[in-house]
């Protein structure tokens, strides 16, 4: 890619921090992309050695949490502005060690994939699966035990605490701070007992985290960058929350549904019309798509520059039937749409 769609890039997954300290790291990268093009390197040659932009942006965003929580009893330096441009140059420095030459070759010997694994035999009730950069896919078996398949680092770890079976990723940092970000295209697969769980918490930063099925008495789905996918959910409660990245659920039978939606994306496809939902959308978007029309709902749908579809089903403020199943919404600036 050239330094457009890289610096692009980058900046859309540092949608984490204030739109100043975004400018001042995105302009930081372009002054590198300009003293690379003067020694002779093309825009997609220093953004290989670079590497994926959505990693830098993660590792930004860990490191920044980390400097900020450091504030308090450690001296400031140069500030921000100073803890960016020593950001860089690590990057920087750490890209030089990279022979763009071996790419190739690397992508040549997947074939041959290094595969750790881990089988889990002890008991739990709950779930907490959190994951930052790598790629997840979680599938349910006829098995009391979990098992856990990595092809590359960064792996993941668990461990069972308070009845909850806690799953997170481990970096491979190498180099220190950045290092080569090797982690960017990990995958990984978790198999879970098919069973009814207590509690399900899922929450991806820029990865990717799939499953298959969830039955749960609540559910969590928490995307700051990332894909959330989840292809048949069954629970009481449903919990989504969404900073700009972006969660599709299908096969939907929940209880009560609450959203809330920043400038990321919301799909609920097939969802039972009698739902509670209670959602609140900024500038992202959201869909919900029933199975069959709603019959007994009340509507109080407000909106404030934003749109509201309901396509017929409903008014969005009013009474259908007994008025039992209850919808309510707030819209700032998104897009909320209802269809079947």
């Amino acid at each position: 890619m050239d330094r457009y769609e890289y610096l692009g890039t980058l900046k859309y997954y540092l949608r984490g921090i204030s739109e100043k300290e975004s400018n001042q790291i995105i302009e930081e990268f372009k002054s590198h992309f300009v003293e690379a093009e003067m020694s002779g390197q093309t825009d997609e040659e220093t953004a290989e050695s670079l590497g994926d932009p959505k990693a830098i942006a993660a590792e930004i965003l860990e490191e920044y949490d980390v400097k900020e929580d450091r504030q308090t009893s450690e001296p400031q330096g140069n500030g921000f502005g100073g803890f960016i441009s020593n950001l860089v140059d690590k990057i920087t420095q750490s890209a030089v060690v990279i022979d763009l030459s071996s790419k190739k070759e690397d992508k040549d010997i997947t074939a041959e994939v290094v595969r750790s694994e881990a089988v889990i035999t002890d008991h739990f009730s709950n779930v907490d699966l959190r994951t930052k950069l790598s790629d997840v896919t979680v599938k349910t078996h006829d098995r009391d035990d979990v098992i856990i398949e990595s092809k590359k680092d960064p792996h993941l770890v668990y461990k069972i605490q308070n009845d909850t079976l806690e799953i997170t990723e481990k970096s491979k940092k190498e180099g220190g701070f950045i290092g080569k970000f090797t982690n960017s295209d990990s995958k990984s697969v978790v198999y879970l007992p098919k069973k009814h769980y207590g509690s399900f918490e899922m929450r991806t930063s820029v990865g990717a985290l799939k499953i298959d099925e969830i039955s749960a008495n609540e559910v969590t789905l928490n995307s700051s960058v990332g894909e959330l996918k989840v292809r048949k959910l069954e629970t009481d409660t449903l919990t989504v929350k969404a900073a700009t990245g972006e969660v599709k659920v299908s096969d939907v039978t929940a209880k009560h549904v609450k959203a809330s939606i920043a400038t990321g994306d919301l799909d609920l496809i097939g969802l039972n019309p009698d739902a509670n939902i209670e959602i609140s959308v900024s500038l992202g978007d959201a869909t919900i798509k029933y199975r069959t029309v709603p019959t007994d709902v009340t509507v109080d749908i407000t909106e404030n520059m934003g749109s509201v579809k309901t396509n017929g089903l409903f008014e969005k403020k009013g009474a259908i039937g007994t008025g039992t199943t209850t919808i309510k919404g707030k819209v700032s600036m998104g897009d909320l749409k209802f269809k079947i």
